[in-house]
């Protein structure tokens, strides 16, 4: 959501700021201009997306690691734990 929010401020300060006219006094349309400014926060978006997902599994890697366990035998554990309190 921060990265749509930052793509949105970006967006405001080309159009209302002094370096922006220099932005729509190119040959491209404003549809263009529009499309790019929103693909571009799109990428940035699953960007980041990869990199937390990256640094998830690691984290989980790494404190499986440290107790000595298996993802397997965590997700038994959570089972077990979810079946002990009534929730199917």
């Amino acid at each position: 959501m921060a990265i749509l929010l930052y793509g949105v401020i970006l967006f405001n300060d080309d159009i209302s700021k002094k370096p922006g006219y220099l932005l729509f006094s190119t040959p491209q349309s404003a549809a263009q201009i529009i499309c790019t400014k929103l693909l571009m926060t799109l990428l940035a978006l699953i960007g980041l997306f990869f990199v937390f997902f990256v640094l998830i599994g690691l984290d989980i890697w790494l404190v499986l690691a440290r107790n000595g366990t298996s993802i397997l035998a965590m997700l038994q554990e959570i089972d077990a734990s979810i079946t002990e309190a009534g929730i199917k």
